[in-house]
């Protein structure tokens, strides 16, 4: 077994150093008679509080509870499962056509708007030599914008 010491700690002497003391001023305070109040006695009128009964509830025992059967009229797995691939198929169809279907209706919207782009800066050039200039541009009925 190995012996292990601990090494010696050297003596440190840490400097006295001696804070001032502060002391605070004696103040004298004026004694002062406080008269005392009694307060008035007041009554306070009791009233009752009506009864009120909690409605009670009849809970069914689980003896009386109807039992769940998972074996009527099942059909077998397999079938289950065609169904529900068969669902799965339609399903993802729907979502491809409703997919297309926003495709399409953004590409409207984007024409929509560079019409409108294509309008405005179009009306801007028919207003500038008109009554008003672009900000007014006053027009006749019949003109069509």
């Amino acid at each position: 077994a190995v012996d292990f010491k601990a090494a010696e700690m050297p003596d440190i002497k840490i400097p006295d150093i001696k804070l001032p003391s502060f002391s605070m001023p004696k103040v004298d305070m004026p004694k002062i008679d406080v008269p005392k109040v009694d307060m008035p006695k007041i009554d306070v009128p009791s009233f009752d509080v009506p009864k009120v009964s909690a409605p009670s509830f009849d809970v069914p025992s689980r003896a009386s509870a109807p039992v769940a059967s998972f074996d009527e009229n099942l059909e077998p797995q397999e079938v289950r499962d065609e169904r529900a691939a068969a669902k799965n198929v339609v399903l993802k169809e729907a979502q491809n056509e409703v997919k297309e279907a926003e495709k399409l209706a953004n590409i409207a919207r984007n024409k929509a708007a560079q019409a409108k782009k294509d309008f405005k800066a179009a009306k801007a050039d028919a207003c500038a030599t008109r009554p008003g200039g672009k900000l007014l541009c006053l027009r006749g009925f019949g003109v069509g914008y």
